[in-house]
């Protein structure tokens, strides 16, 4: 069975409709797709931005109350920061230290002018007054750390300890 093109018009018309709509998909249709999804994504970014954006905004009260509270520890920070001049005075208040506590430091050693200094100190006494002077230590207005610690009993008087202990003093120094 043979379908003659001439005698079915409607057949003739169907393909030609066929053909300009396959043209029309990949010619106009395929590239404005595309162009839609790539502006689909865009969109869909903006709005994402938007919403952090709004969400910022809504908090930027929080952030500024923030802010404040930071800018302040950073100047109690700041305070408790030696400065490389300030390091006699530093060195004499350690050595200060110990007649509030009833101990007495037998030797102080520094080495090197860096951002941290590590002092060594040896020190006779007992356990009580040994706390005392290391609770001081840690909560004097310029930032020093307890980095080592060694006790040693002493044969001479059983009721004082020898103490070795390495100070680290944070100073800033001048640029």
């Amino acid at each position: 069975m043979k379908i003659k093109i001439e005698k079915n018009p409607y057949l003739v018309i169907g393909l030609i409709i066929f053909f300009i709509l396959l043209l029309d998909y990949f010619i106009l249709l395929r590239p404005q797709l595309m162009l839609f999804k790539q502006t689909n994504r865009q969109t869909g970014t903006l709005f994402r931005n938007l919403k952090t954006a709004k969400q910022d905004i809504a908090s930027l009260d929080q952030f500024q109350k923030r802010l404040g509270i930071l800018t302040e520890k950073n100047s109690v920070v700041g305070e408790r920061i030696a400065q490389e001049e300030e390091m006699p005075v530093v060195l004499e208040n350690i050595q200060l230290k110990p007649s509030r506590t009833e101990q007495k430091i037998v030797a102080t050693a520094q080495a090197g002018k860096i951002y941290e200094l590590p002092i060594l100190i040896e020190a006779r006494s007992g356990y009580h007054q040994l706390g005392s002077f290391i609770n001081k230590l840690e909560n004097d207005q310029i930032f020093m750390n307890l980095a080592s610690l060694e006790l040693l009993s002493n044969d001479e008087d059983a009721s004082h300890h020898n103490a070795k202990m390495v100070v680290e003093i944070y100073i800033l120094k001048k640029e």
